[in-house]
């Protein structure tokens, strides 16, 4: 059949709509529900041209008409909305999928795609309760409006580089939900590998563990989810951090003790033996600052991440110092430590006399981990 030229103004037109904005999410379905129901007009009407230079009808007659009727009027629609694409999208902008690209789009230029999509896979699960498992299959799905206010402002936050775990208030770590704050330092992936270490290591064993600068708890949380028979100790000398350790074993019901000590002047206190000590002291020496994100130097505190340069290794020193005395023999101790130091780090933990020092790569393939007995 052949096309009348009403038909051709649309499809082209249409077709060329479709090649500059195919990106316009749930457009199409609008404006061929427009079209169908204006493309049977010109089969028993005439349509007539209202020379409006924006509508770029044609006049036509078709055959068989009964009465004239003004054809632009309907397809003034589909023109009219062409560049307002939040009423054809209307039936579609309350579900979760133009909500996820929304947090896509405004957080492109801010981080990388793959951080993004995590983002966006961690709000939501923050905001509506919903597992990844439940995003994937409820996307479609109506999405309420306070949640999502709350997402445009936890997107507002996110462009001024406060991390997502502050944001959110809490992070996920070794299958344990902990609550952070600004003040604890955030627990790293990297972390997990060293608490894995010490797990596959110790096993079932009835041990003893201390954890030095335990920060939020959670390496001291992690071990004895782990290891139900062992007996954890967490230390750290900041009271909020403790505060939050103390907050995070309630919350997941996990027996640990948390002491506030200073572990560079541990002569100063009562200590008993331990089979295991571990610790993820401070280690980022001032000059490698500048390679480190914005979001880190502005909001996390620098005193559970940085160490003079003339001195990186203090923490490593004392706690050896201690280990010397509170480990028991046969004992382990495991750092996580600065991948650039690892040769230093396993240097001075023989000159204290430990056997079996071990360097360990971290996923990256960095040397991020020791392992030492006594």
């Amino acid at each position: 059949m052949v096309c009348t030229r009403f038909e051709a103004n649309i499809q082209r037109t249409l077709f060329q709509y479709y090649r500059m904005r195919n990106r316009i999410y749930g457009i199409y379905f609008g404006m061929w529900a427009t079209i169908f129901a204006v493309i049977p007009f010109p089969y028993n009407f005439s349509a007539m041209n209202n020379h409006a230079s924006h509508h770029r009808v044609g006049c036509h007659i078709a055959c068989s008409q009964t009465c004239k009727f003004d054809a632009p009027l309907h397809v003034f629609f589909v023109y009219l909305h062409i560049h307002r694409k939040k009423y054809l999208c209307c039936a579609k902008s309350n579900t979760m999928e133009p909500t996820i690209q929304y947090i896509e789009k405004e957080l492109s230029g801010f981080y990388p795609a793959t951080e993004v999509r995590g983002f966006s896979r961690l709000i939501f699960e923050h905001v509506c309760g919903l597992s990844y498992t439940q995003q994937i299959l409820r996307r479609k799905e109506e999405l309420d409006t306070d949640s999502k206010q709350e997402i445009r402002k936890i997107v507002e936050r996110l462009k001024s580089y406060e991390p997502l775990q502050y944001i959110l208030g809490e992070t996920e770590f070794f299958g344990l939900k902990l609550k952070v704050a600004p003040g604890v330092l955030i627990p790293r992936p990297e972390t997990e590998e060293l608490v894995q270490w010490i797990v596959e290591s110790v096993k079932d064993k009835p041990v003893s563990v201390v954890d030095i600068g335990t920060g939020s708890g959670c390496i001291a949380l992690a071990l004895k989810n782990e290891l139900k028979d062992a007996r954890v100790t967490g230390i750290d000398f900041s009271e909020t951090a403790l505060k939050m350790a103390h907050e995070n074993a309630r919350e997941n019901q996990l027996p640990v003790s948390f002491v506030q000590a200073d572990i560079l002047n541990w002569e100063k206190y009562n200590w008993e033996p331990f089979d295991i000590i571990v610790s993820n002291p401070p280690y980022v020496r001032e000059l490698e600052k500048r390679a480190m994100h914005s979001n880190v130097l502005k909001y996390e505190p620098g005193e559970a991440l940085f160490v003079s340069n003339d001195d990186p290794l203090i923490f490593y020193r004392e706690i050896g110092k201690f280990a010397q005395i509170f480990l028991k023999e046969g004992g382990e101790l495991y750092f996580e430590i600065n991948e650039n130091l690892g040769r230093e780090t396993e240097k001075l933990m023989s000159d204290f006399n430990f056997r079996d020092v071990v360097l360990k790569n971290d996923l990256h393939g960095k040397e991020r981990m020791l392992r030492c007995r006594k």
